[in-house]
């Protein structure tokens, strides 16, 4: 696991965030995966690691940004709401604020979707 995911596990445990599914398969032919996501929520969180390395991690290179834009626009069709984080944005706050939006579309789904949980 890395330092990067190892801090946000920690912090989302902090915050008393909800069930999160680890690499979870969305798209129903695509291999794309998310790193963290809630199925009730329909919604999930994005590590992008890699943001300051010199020449830039996979998620700022050409192709890699590419992908990372597939992925997420096919997610949006889906109905998916994908928060990422880089290194300088994953803080207590920015998490804090995550746990409270993964919360509300858990409320709102119990309540529109009747999802039991």
């Amino acid at each position: 696991m890395s330092k990067l995911a190892s801090k946000f596990e920690l912090l989302w445990k902090a915050n008393k965030g909800p069930q999160l599914d680890k690499e979870h398969r969305f798209h129903p032919v695509r291999k794309f995966r998310f790193d963290y996501c809630n199925n009730i929520a329909k919604a999930a969180v994005e590590l992008d690691g890699g943001a300051f390395i010199p020449g830039g991690g996979r998620h700022g290179r050409g192709l890699g940004m590419v992908n990372d834009c597939e992925k997420y626009r096919l997610a949006a069709y889906l109905g998916w709401t994908v928060l990422r984080f880089t290194t300088k944005c994953l803080t207590a706050a920015n998490v804090a604020d995550a746990v409270d939006f993964f919360n509300k579309r858990i409320r709102q789904a119990v309540r529109d979707e009747g999802y039991a949980v």
